[in-house]
This record gives C-alpha cells, sequence and structure tokens, in this order.
C-alpha cells in the first residue's frame, strides 16, 4: 500500500513524498511523474511502480505535472500545453529548473543517497529533461515514453515550431550520455510513436559509443500493446521497471 506526504521544498512545485519519513536521514530516491503529486502516489494503474516499491527501503518524490493540478482534467493537459507553447509560453522550461532546484535541495539536506527518475507517458519526457539537466540524477526509467512533443496527438495539427521542437528528447543526447536509461513501450503505441522511442534509444546508444563507451547501458524493452491507442502498461512492465530501478539505487 502506498503512502503520500505533503511536502514543500519551495520552488512553486506540488509535491509528496512516499516511503520511509525524511527524519530518518539518506536513502535513495526516486522521482515519479506521471499525474498529479498525490495521483502519482495513490492512483492505480499510475501508481503501480510505487506500489511495487513501498515495500523498499527508499524514498518515491512526486511533483504535480503542469496542469495536472485539480480539478483540471489530466486528459485535458497536453491541450493546455499546446496552447500555451503556440502563445509563445515555454511552461516547461520553468517547471524542469524547479524540479532540478528541489533535487539539489534534498541532496544538501541529506534526505538521498542516489536519486534517479522515471516517468509515464508525458512523465518520462519530463524525466528525461531532468536528468539531462541535473548531474546528481544517475539513472532514467520510462513507461511508454513521450520522445517528441510534437508528435502528441495534441500538437500534431501545428506546423513545426522551434520551441515545441527543442523539447524532443533527441536533443538531451550529449547531456545523457553515461547515464543507464531504461524504456517500455508497446510495438505498436500510436499516442507517443514506438519509432520515436526506439528512435531516441538508437541515436543514445550511438552518441555513447563514440564517447568511448563500449558497452552503453542503454534499453529497450517492446512488449505487445494494449489499451487504447496502444499506449497501456501492464502491471508486470510496471514492476519489471521498478525492480530495475531498484537494483540501481540499492546496488553498489
Amino acid at each position: 500500500m502506498t503512502t503520500f506526504t505533503s511536502i514543500d521544498f519551495g520552488e512553486g512545485l506540488e509535491m509528496g513524498v512516499s516511503g520511509p519519513p525524511l527524519t530518518e536521514g539518506p536513502l535513495p530516491a526516486l522521482f515519479y511523474f506521471a499525474l498529479s503529486a498525490k495521483d502519482s502516489l495513490c492512483q492505480g494503474p499510475y501508481n503501480q511502480p510505487v506500489a511495487y516499491l513501498s515495500s523498499r527501503r527508499l524514498r518515491v518524490f512526486s511533483v504535480t505535472l503542469p496542469f495536472h493540478q485539480p480539478p483540471l482534467d489530466p486528459q485535458d493537459a497536453l491541450t493546455h500545453w499546446a496552447q500555451a507553447f503556440l502563445q509563445g509560453h515555454d511552461i516547461l522550461a520553468p517547471f524542469i529548473h524547479n524540479v532540478v532546484r528541489v533535487i539539489e535541495k534534498i541532496a544538501q539536506l541529506g534526505y538521498s543517497s542516489k536519486m534517479a527518475v522515471a516517468g509515464l507517458s508525458r512523465g518520462a519526457l519530463i524525466a528525461a529533461h531532468v536528468a539531462a539537466h541535473s548531474t546528481l540524477v544517475q539513472y532514467i526509467l520510462g513507461f511508454a515514453p513521450l520522445t517528441r512533443l510534437g508528435k502528441a496527438r495534441e500538437f500534431r495539427e501545428f506546423a513545426p515550431h522551434s520551441l515545441i521542437d527543442a523539447y524532443d528528447t533527441h536533443n538531451l543526447l550529449a547531456r545523457l550520455i553515461g547515464k543507464p536509461l531504461r524504456f517500455y513501450i508497446g510495438n505498436r503505441d500510436e499516442r507517443v510513436g514506438t519509432a520515436s522511442c526506439f528512435s531516441v534509444t538508437q541515436q543514445l546508444t550511438e552518441a555513447s559509443y563514440q564517447s568511448k563507451i563500449r558497452s552503453p547501458q542503454v534499453e529497450l524493452v517492446i512488449f505487445p500493446s494494449i489499451g487504447y491507442h496502444g499506449h497501456g502498461t501492464p502491471k508486470e512492465i510496471f514492476e519489471q521497471g521498478a525492480e530495475w530501478i531498484c537494483q540501481k539505487l540499492e546496488g553498489p
């Protein structure tokens, strides 16, 4: 059973944490991005990685994604994102910056030992950008990851836009080299694009190899698609990913 404790590290972020109290000192920490802070930790099926990790000695932090705060419907969130970008408002840059600042505070206060990020769909896009901008984040896990913001349905009717295209995960390759990464995606995910996800992992592998990493720790697990537009993630996949990240955080 997952728990939720609201926390405030400033930076204008709505946050929560599940796991041992902060008073118990440094422990492995995972930032998980999916919906609102509370729903990411408590609402099934989105919280299944968190539920799987609930018996382990680590903490899972969550942050409310832009336009995911109640009473807004998370189904409409990417529509709000698209409208903001097309009006010239970059809503993601300050959000990512603030998350990175909070990660730094958590480390400075002695609440974390190792640090990883994970995300579901659009949350995986955020996780990748946070990892790319924080030297403290060591591992990255993504379920059904959105890797090209402009390929999301809410953005497809618009002409190419430099502000939107800047958030393609392909632009992060140099910053992600050396950070073990594992993505899970359905073999026909029409919501975020299986091909786009494969492209990112292939290019990151090549960039890592060219940087003298002979066995890049970049993994892509493709499973039979389920759910609407093939964008679902089954419980066993959530648990596989959670176990992988747990082994990374608990290892030497």
